[in-house]
């Protein structure tokens, strides 16, 4: 199996087709829809901005584990069930999203500092974040793409979804559904593919699934 091959086999099952954004904080879906109203992500920490490549389904038992966390002293999740999806091919090309680089410090040293905001140190006994399958954007703030189809909006409930999308236009989807459809990530892209179709697109597409039904059962 060459790498192309390789690459289509695992699509949807090892990595997501979009770059997630998760928020934080105690309030995270005011920080959503502050997000949402500037149109723009923003780092207060890092010169970069930060996106997991992980499918939703997987993120959703992550999320799941870092609740966990608050029943520990001193301690908050990681992330929180919101946040924002980007078009993972569109951030590559066209913005200059890349795949964090993991190494030593030492490692580190090597690169032209033009680079290094994509490098992040791993040290299996002490610090190892490659779990994230972290991707960047350079620069402290991302103004989010202005098409609605480059755009998807993550919650935790189906009816934060169905107001975010009558606010916003951006595609919904909640961990909610997922859970209650045991939606894998194929499922989630029809789900938002869906979602960006006009009601006459979803009756073609409805008549056309009707009619191969037909022809099947009738051997025409």
């Amino acid at each position: 199996m060459n790498s192309i091959e390789t690459i289509n086999f695992y699509k949807g099952r090892d990595v997501s087709p979009y770059l997630f954004h998760f928020v934080k904080g105690k309030a995270p879906l005011q920080v959503l829809y502050q997000i949402l109203k500037e149109n723009v992500l923003k780092s207060d920490k890092y010169p970069y901005i930060c996106f997991t490549e992980s499918p939703l389904r997987v993120m959703n038992d992550i999320l799941d584990y870092f609740q966990t966390y608050k029943d520990k002293p001193r301690c908050s999740p990681m992330f929180e069930k919101y946040g924002i999806g980007l078009n993972k091919k569109k951030m590559y090309e066209k913005y200059g999203a890349r795949p964090v680089i993991y190494g030593t410090y030492e490692e580190k040293k090597l690169f032209d500092i033009s680079l290094q905001w994509r490098f992040e140190r791993l040290d299996f006994c002490k610090w190892d974040f490659s779990w994230q399958r972290e991707w960047r954007t350079n620069g402290n703030f991302f103004e989010l793409p202005e098409d609605d189809e480059d755009v998807v909006i993550i919650c935790k409930y189906e009816k934060e979804a169905e107001r975010l999308k009558e606010l916003y236009g951006h595609p919904c989807i909640s961990f909610e559904y997922i859970d209650n459809n045991h939606a894998s990530d194929y499922d989630v892209e029809c789900y938002i593919g869906l979602q960006l179709m006009s009601d006459f697109e979803i009756e073609c597409y409805k008549q056309e699934g009707e009619d191969l039904l037909r022809q099947n059962s009738t051997g025409k």
